[in-house]
């Protein structure tokens, strides 16, 4: 019989490795404990899936510690102010991961790098001249990922230290997205969206102070951070309330077009761990999820209309520079001629056509174009009809 994960013995288990006991606030617990519930009984996890996802949690706990005894040593990061330009937030597949790399060729702007959010804490801020071996660590979580399922490398390009989503910051808190990606775990996802996910949001506050601290203290020029990520579509009203000065871009594109390109995501990274998947449940609950996100992110976005910045795929696409041009009017900043340079060279460096195709059938998700178009009439009429 295959063993099951359990959260004590997950806490104990951080607690050794890390010769560390405090966790920092309690309101990861219930999330922690109805996380690891449903990896049990609804992921239908393979052995090397429970493998990684036993890692993947002990990972998450370690980091806690850490992150509490960096506080602890310097008490001095909780005054760090984190002012927050841009945070980029859509469907998945509408535009936002290529605005949010290319606006990474700013150097003006801070943002989490995938290593960081993977190890938020410095090796040495815990203990000083440690060496840092974080980029090489995910260096190999990179390349078995990549090795085990190449598809994702023409779905997401991925880098160990590029520009990465908050959400890995986030799922620290455990109040997180994250494992819906990884995992088939529905009823984990519809109680994390019945739930006040605030301690989600402190949580990021906490780490994007300690990643200011560690760059600041590294000798970087700290400015403005720029954020993204699809998770924040569920819950922008807590996204507006943590950062006040932030212009929320919004991204459009045909949910017609972007729901199976996402569900083919989804069914990608479910086969790294889990033994059977079903390419059809898991369009349904991408469905459910987003055409309710959608709906309840529309109206917030009317409560605040002067928070918010739309941006069509299209425009993305044909239009690039026209389409930053105008954010940075909005934002305030100069659109610099060293800044358009380096914009310009990303886009060329990283068109789509130097990937490999991404190939993938509505139907093998249980979609029909009609049915998408019926789920999402409202959303398309009054955001691409033009």
């Amino acid at each position: 019989m295959m063993m099951t994960l359990q959260a004590e013995a997950l806490l104990r288990e951080a607690s050794a490795a890390s010769g560390l006991e405090d966790f920092g606030p309690d309101t990861f617990r219930e999330p922690l404990r109805r996380l690891v519930h449903a990896l049990n009984t609804e992921a239908r996890l393979s052995a090397d899936g429970l493998r990684a996802q036993h890692a993947r949690l002990v990972g998450l706990l370690v980091n806690r510690l850490r992150v509490e005894e960096v506080y602890r040593l310097h008490p001095e990061i909780d005054s760090e102010e984190i002012a927050v330009a841009v945070c980029i937030v859509g469907l998945p597949r509408t535009g936002t991961t290529m605005l949010h790399k290319v606006l990474s060729s700013d150097t003006r702007f801070l943002f989490p790098r995938f290593h960081e959010v993977r190890h938020p804490v410095a090796p040495d801020s815990l203990r000083a001249g440690a060496p840092d071996d974080r980029i090489a660590q995910v260096e190999a979580e990179l390349k078995w990922i990549v090795a085990t399922s190449p598809e994702l490398a023409a779905i997401h390009p991925l880098s160990s230290t590029g520009a990465e989503e908050e959400i890995g910051l986030i799922e620290h808190s455990f109040y997180s997205t994250s494992p819906e990606a990884f995992n088939y775990v529905p009823e984990f996802g519809r109680w994390l969206g019945a739930q006040d996910n605030r301690p989600g949001y402190s949580y990021l506050l906490r780490l994007l102070r300690l990643l200011q601290w560690q760059k600041r203290r590294a000798g970087e020029q700290v400015g403005p951070w720029l954020l993204k990520s699809p998770h924040h579509l569920h819950y922008l009203d807590l996204l507006l309330e943590c950062f006040r000065d932030a212009r929320i871009v919004l991204t459009h594109r045909d949910p017609v077009q972007t729901l199976p390109s996402y569900a083919s995501m989804i069914v990608a990274l479910n086969h790294l761990g889990c033994e059977t998947v079903d390419p059809v449940a898991v369009g349904a609950y991408v469905l459910e999820r987003f055409a309710a996100s959608l709906e309840r992110a529309t109206a917030i976005r009317d409560q605040f209309p002067e928070r918010f910045m739309d941006v069509a795929y299209r425009d993305c696409v044909n239009q690039p520079l026209e389409v930053l041009r105008r954010l940075y009017a909005a934002i305030g900043m100069p659109f610099t001629a060293a800044v358009e340079v380096a914009m310009e060279s990303w886009l060329e460096e990283n068109r789509r056509d130097k990937r490999a195709a991404h190939h993938y059938a509505a139907a093998d998700y249980g979609y029909t174009d009609a049915g998408l178009a019926q789920s999402f009439a409202a959303y398309r009429q009054r955001f691409l009809q033009n």
